[in-house]
């Protein structure tokens, strides 16, 4: 999954430790959505950069709909 995200236009949920190296290096960034509501932390992992609108999306769905 990791590496899927890194290659393509894509979200992931994702423990931070798998990812923490790439967010280190700065070719990954965590994507903060106060209006997330699980049991445990969790954020968006998605490439540095312009955010997609397949990430856009994602977004506006958890922030509209309180998955």
């Amino acid at each position: 999954i990791k590496y899927l995200t890194y290659q393509n236009d894509s979200v992931s949920l994702l423990p931070y430790f798998a990812v923490e190296h790439k967010v280190r290096l700065g070719e990954l960034k965590i994507l903060n959505v106060d209006e997330l509501n699980f049991q445990e932390e969790v954020g968006i992992l998605t490439r540095t950069g312009e955010e997609s609108p397949v990430i856009r999306s994602f977004l506006y769905f958890a922030e509209n709909y309180n998955i």
